[in-house]
């Protein structure tokens, strides 16, 4: 059985769209037959996910700079030594610009996914940190528009992209589901 190792920043925000996607990966990979483990720093959503068979396994992945870099670097090489993924997906600039030599050292097929426009395209050290989501073995690109992005900004990456449009879980969010009263509380709350 195969095993597939995400890699995010955070679970934190329940409501954000890397965050429900990677969790939706991960839930989907298990009823198909594969090990599904993610490597974050925690958060509300990570403990929902436990219960469906998702591995987690926490480090502080959130904390930026020089002196986190080396201690990541250290730790991530004992991670997959423990987990033996045999594929690493990573969905954040911080963590590849890690992580990314690491797994592929370790000659795991690394796989990277591109969700935004990232800003600072025509600012070189921007530019150069973007391009870090842009050195996995393959890249999804989650809209033609961020595809078209990347390919403008990255021509050379052009063979390794897949698009594979952003979804949602229908089930989860059903409008049906959503009461009138919750439609006023939401309209009101967020000025509609």
């Amino acid at each position: 059985m195969a095993k597939i190792l995400q890699i995010i920043p955070s679970l934190d925000q329940i409501n954000g769209g890397v965050e429900r996607g990677t969790l939706d990966i991960a839930k989907e990979l298990i009823k198909v037959g594969f090990q599904s483990s993610l490597l974050s720093s925690g958060g509300e959503m990570a403990e929902k996910y436990k219960y469906r068979g998702v591995e987690h396994h926490e480090l502080n992945i959130k904390k930026k700079g020089v002196f986190s870099y080396f201690i990541l670097k250290k730790k991530i090489r004992k991670i997959l030594n423990e987990i033996k993924p045999d594929i690493v997906h990573i969905r954040s600039r911080w963590p590849a610009f890690c992580f990314n030599k690491i797994v592929k050292q370790n000659r795991i097929p690394l796989v990277t996914t591109y969700h935004g426009t990232y800003s600072g395209t025509n600012f070189y050290p921007k530019k150069k940190y973007n391009s870090v989501m842009t050195e996995g073995d393959k890249v999804i690109t989650i809209s033609k528009f961020i595809d078209d992005h990347v390919r403008f900004n990255f021509p050379s990456t052009k063979s390794k992209l897949i698009q594979i449009n952003r979804g949602i879980d229908t089930q989860y969010f059903d409008l049906n589901a959503v009461t009138e009263q919750k439609r006023e509380f939401i309209i009101k709350t967020y000025f509609i």
